[in-house]
């Protein structure tokens, strides 16, 4: 074997555990980029969520033609990785504001490219009367192109202009 060829061997094995790294000793050094101290290797898999800024959801009597009581519901979302990565729909579940665990219904949003979410449905439709707004918790939750969930954005219900 030529002694070159011999040489320019030994320098392309790069074997872990050598000892004769440039970072001192045998110790993989964090090159990853999140935000923990640790020596992992992962290549940055947590999802960077996108997030509502904003919502309500108010009922109001809707007197022109067939006469109602409707519901309006209304959100603003954004996203880390920019607003028009904000996937067309969304959802809003209505809960029971005393206990917060029985989704009484879903709906569900449509968004636009700059984040706004909206939907309306009657208040008899599912039984979400308007009586008592405040009985209701609209709990809204939108998503990225990456499938990425937001954190639930919850609102009690209100009777349009209070």
């Amino acid at each position: 074997m030529r002694p070159w060829l011999a040489l320019f061997a030994l320098a392309c094995n790069d074997e872990k555990g050598s000892g004769d790294s440039a970072s001192g000793g045998g110790e993989e050094a964090d090159t990853d980029t999140d935000t923990d101290s640790d020596t992992d290797t992962d290549t940055d898999s947590d999802p960077q969520l996108p997030y509502i800024t904003a919502a309500d959801a108010s009922c109001s009597y809707h007197d022109t033609g067939t006469s109602y009581w409707m519901w309006t519901v209304d959100a603003s979302a954004a996203d880390p990785q920019g607003v028009k990565t904000i996937d067309s729909m969304g959802t809003v579940d209505v809960l029971d504001a005393a206990t917060e665990k029985k989704v009484v219904a879903s709906y569900v949003l449509a968004c636009t490219a700059k984040g706004l979410c909206s939907t309306a449905f009657k208040a008899d439709t599912d039984g979400i009367l308007c009586d008592d707004p405040k009985q209701w918790t609209f709990r809204f939750t939108v998503t990225d192109e990456d499938k990425n969930v937001s954190e639930p954005f919850d609102v009690i219900g209100r009777l349009a202009g209070d």
